[in-house]
């Protein structure tokens, strides 16, 4: 047999292997997704780790990839926004930002990789010597916010957007970079040390080269766009110590984008125009308080009136969720309408009817723990309605209850 020819059985020996490699792996990704329990699922991507970090080097494109979703998977499921479960003696953790610095540090290492694939970076890391995916966290000097093992690479390294862009396409791993420096730019958001005016420079150099690779020539290039753009627009206009004014018009852009990308009927439009309208009334008042209420109150009840059509709409399945963001936006709305001026008797019963509502949004959901950390602000908006009611009326709350459900009657 030639030579050339026992390169090609060799070749296709590989694949062969690599591709049952691949199906385990995937098996085991999926597995991992789907599970609900958070240590379970930590084993269940751990299994998949086994898997390849018994792989030899050097890795294919396939196994890099692998690799690379399952860094990115294990950084958004496990880590990102995970407390420290260390209770200080009012109950609340010792450490908030820990699950964001955990997170941070699988992506720098990420980066680095995919850097040295690309041959822009040269920095390399045996992460298969490290038994699990934690112990391998705990490799990368997560305790301090920017002392980790690659955060010096990451911070100082000068890339030119365009040609990151470029080696990206030529060794396929546009996909992968993107969700890397998406990950990491959040978690930046997110450290307070981190998330300062001295660090500008570090965010706007993720965000070039962020920018380039996202695109905006398909559909789905503009769909990607307009989620990075809402999820960092307003950060970089706090990094710049911007007012209420420009933090409300850096969503233009946003709204043009979902303009292009969502007939006015899509739920992914519906819930982002919510959103956006919500964090503009929130803007308003917090940049110039009771003045900006009669500006605030109508852009609430525009969220209002949309994550409302969203929850009619909405799968059982879905319903919860879609219920929790109206009562966020109620409990701003009860907040606007019992102190609005001039006084107004519908201001007031409106506010007693959101109050009504969270109170059956509350007992519907009191058995589920995800909600249960929003259960005081709920409750103080409850009491200040129904309060605020009764100071005015100069009646008891039960009076007042009387009156309501006489006025309902009618």
């Amino acid at each position: 047999m030639s030579i050339d020819a026992i390169s090609q059985v060799r070749g296709l020996r590989e694949l062969v292997l690599t591709s049952a490699i691949l199906e385990n792996f995937t098996t085991k990704i999926e597995t991992a997704k789907k599970e609900t329990n958070l240590d379970a699922k930590r084993v269940k991507y751990n299994e998949a780790y086994a898997i390849l970090k018994e792989q030899p080097k050097p890795f294919g494109i396939e196994l890099r990839k692998a690799l690379f979703e399952l860094l990115d998977l294990y950084a958004a499921q496990t880590c990102y926004n995970q407390a420290s479960k260390v209770k200080n003696a009012e109950g609340k953790s010792v450490d908030p930002e820990e699950g964001m610095r955990k997170c941070a540090r699988l992506m720098e290492m990420s980066l680095a990789l995919q850097l040295k694939y690309l041959e822009i970076g040269y920095q390399d890391y045996d992460w298969q010597k490290y038994e699990s995916l934690e112990e391998l966290i705990g490799s990368l000097g997560w305790e301090q916010d920017d002392k980790g093992h690659f955060f010096s690479l990451v911070d100082t390294i000068q890339i030119d957007p365009q040609a990151l862009l470029e080696r990206a396409d030529r060794h396929h791993l546009r996909g992968e970079l993107i969700k890397t420096l998406r990950r990491l730019a959040y978690c930046y958001f997110n450290i307070k040390t981190l998330f300062v005016e001295e660090r500008l420079p570090l965010h706007q150099k993720l965000r070039d080269w962020l920018l380039p690779l996202i695109g905006s020539t398909t559909l789905q290039d503009k769909q990607q766009l307009e989620d990075y753009l809402y999820n960092s627009n307003v950060r970089f206009v706090k990094l710049n110590n911007g007012d209420w004014k420009a933090k409300n018009a850096c969503y233009e852009p946003i709204i043009q984008l979902l303009e292009e990308c969502y007939a006015p009927t899509d739920p992914k439009r519906i819930g982002r125009e919510s959103q956006i309208h919500n964090m503009k009334a929130l803007n308003t008042i917090n940049g110039i308080g009771k003045e900006g209420f009669a500006e605030a109150e109508p852009l609430f009840e525009k969220a209002f009136a949309a994550r409302k059509e969203l929850l009619d709409r909405s799968t059982p399945e879905d319903r919860s969720l879609q219920g929790y963001f109206l009562s966020n936006i109620r409990t701003s709305l009860i907040h606007v309408l019992v102190n609005k001026e001039p006084f107004s008797w519908t201001n007031q019963i409106k506010a007693w009817e959101h109050a009504e509502a969270l109170k059956a949004y509350l007992k519907e959901n009191e058995a589920d723990a995800d909600y249960q950390s929003y259960q005081d602000s709920y409750t103080k908006a409850i009491v200040k309605a129904r309060s605020h009611f009764a100071e005015i009326a100069q009646m008891t709350l039960v009076e007042v209850e009387t009156v309501y459900n006489d006025i309902l009657k009618e």
